[in-house]
């Protein structure tokens, strides 16, 4: 990765709708050019999916808990992560180090009912310990994704890109940008062949000159039968 899918990276983690026409623009390449570094960046892994942030509080989930958990000893870890996948409200799953080995994230709309998942929870789960925490709120420019910079371990200042649409929605204008292209690469094309025709014009036109120059450089000889038959002819 260089610093042009640096770029990239950045002005689609301010915005991940931004077009490709955007992105071009902002990294001064091609529009074409452009397209196949975020294909490439999509397929190698480097971006996995286009996504977006709901806020919580506007789907009525005023709760937000931090809880620490210590699990059974005789649950296989594969299934108690399933069980946690299965539960709607844990929006998030870490492993930790130290006195607990989970740290899950809860929303949900009232105390009353976090209180009332954390039961269930135990219940089902057979939490040995359980620590929980409500958070009060989120510091503002927080959660946020690290910058990529091409020199590894830096952090930088994102790149705002103006406008919103295209990037996540590819499949949707993806055959509008193909024609572009496809029209762009036929315009190529006829200019090569244009050129090849001129050159190949030009290159016929000075090997007939120079036929020509050499026919005229020829000398011109006389054999002895030519001679012998004009001074003949003079004498006559």
């Amino acid at each position: 990765m260089d610093e042009i899918d640096s770029q990239i990276l950045r002005a689609l983690i301010i915005d991940s709708r931004a077009s490709v026409t955007e992105l071009s623009e902002l990294v001064g390449k091609s529009h074409s050019a452009t397209r196949q570094r975020l294909h490439k960046l999509s397929t190698d892994g480097t971006i996995e999916k286009f996504t977006i942030e709901v806020n919580s509080e506007v789907l009525g989930l005023a709760v937000d808990a931090v809880v620490d958990i210590k699990s059974p000893g005789h649950w296989p870890i594969g299934e108690f992560d399933a069980a946690l996948l299965n539960r709607p409200e844990v929006v998030d799953v870490i492993y930790l180090t130290g006195d607990f080995d989970y740290q899950i994230r809860v929303n949900c709309k009232s105390a009353e009912e976090l209180n009332n998942i954390l039961h269930t929870l135990r219940t089902e789960l057979e939490f040995e310990e359980v620590n929980v925490r409500v958070a009060l709120g989120t510091a503002p420019g927080f959660p946020r994704s690290i910058q990529p910079d091409f020199e590894m371990g830096q952090i930088v200042s994102p790149i705002v890109v103006a406008g919103v649409a295209g990037v996540a929605e590819v499949a949707e204008v993806e055959e509008e940008e193909v024609e572009e292209e496809e029209e762009v690469e036929e315009e190529e094309v006829e200019e090569e062949e244009e050129e090849v025709e001129e050159e190949e014009e030009v290159e016929e036109e000075e090997e007939v000159e120079e036929e020509e120059e050499v026919e005229e450089e020829e000398p011109v000889v006389v054999t002895r039968v030519q001679r012998r038959f004009d001074i003949q002819r003079a004498q006559f």
